[in-house]
């Protein structure tokens, strides 16, 4: 969820307080972040509502800043979307496929390029490259799923390690979070490769 904020700040929403889940919060993150990059496409429908859910808390948070809302009312917004988002992803397959690989690309892609560039640059080409990585899923679902929930799941492993050792605030925390997520990303696909070949999803 932080790296959950780290977007939202950058969209120039209201990130969300995270105090209160502590330690436990950040062991749920990491055990669901290693079983996406792992088992992400044998559990594509769990993955596909939960990132639908995690999108509708992104956009609830920008939308309900942007326009001023109070707390309850931002919770509120937050909550609608999230469910909406969740649901259509669940019950719409090439729907939550698309979200998926879009969010992913997205938020991976812009929390890359906000390093070297303007965020206004950065949010462009997190959007571009989700709406491709997105498109290209729809068509080649299998191989996509595998490569984005890997690496997803990867840089969500990377981003909470690293954060508590160095602290995402420097280049070098940045750096490693990109090298040790690529390095769990890859370890992830191969083992989806070898665990989900020859195997046919059932739509």
């Amino acid at each position: 969820m932080e790296l959950i904020n780290q977007l939202i700040i950058i969209f120039g929403g209201r990130p969300l307080d995270l105090s209160t889940l502590g330690t436990p919060g950040i062991i749920v993150s990491l055990v669901v972040a290693l079983v996406m990059c792992f088992f992400g496409y044998t559990l594509l429908r769990v993955f596909v509502a939960i990132m639908g859910g995690v999108m509708g808390i992104f956009l609830g948070s920008v939308i309900a800043e942007k326009a001023s809302l109070n707390n309850t009312m931002t919770m509120i917004v937050i909550v609608i979307f999230a469910v909406g988002i969740c649901l259509i992803s669940f019950f719409v397959y090439r729907v939550g496929v698309f979200l998926l690989s879009f969010f992913i690309g997205f938020a991976l892609l812009t929390m890359i390029a906000v390093v070297f560039t303007a965020s206004n640059t950065a949010i462009i080409i997190g959007l571009v490259a989700g709406v491709i990585m997105g498109t290209i899923s729809c068509l080649l679902i299998r191989p996509m799923t595998i490569g984005t929930t890997g690496i997803g799941g990867g840089m969500v492993v990377a981003f909470q390690v690293i954060q508590r050792l160095i602290g995402m605030g420097s280049n070098t925390g940045y750096i490693l979070t990109l090298l040790l997520g690529i390095l769990i990303g890859v370890l992830g696909i191969i083992v989806q490769l070898k665990l989900t070949k020859g195997k046919k999803r059932r739509r």
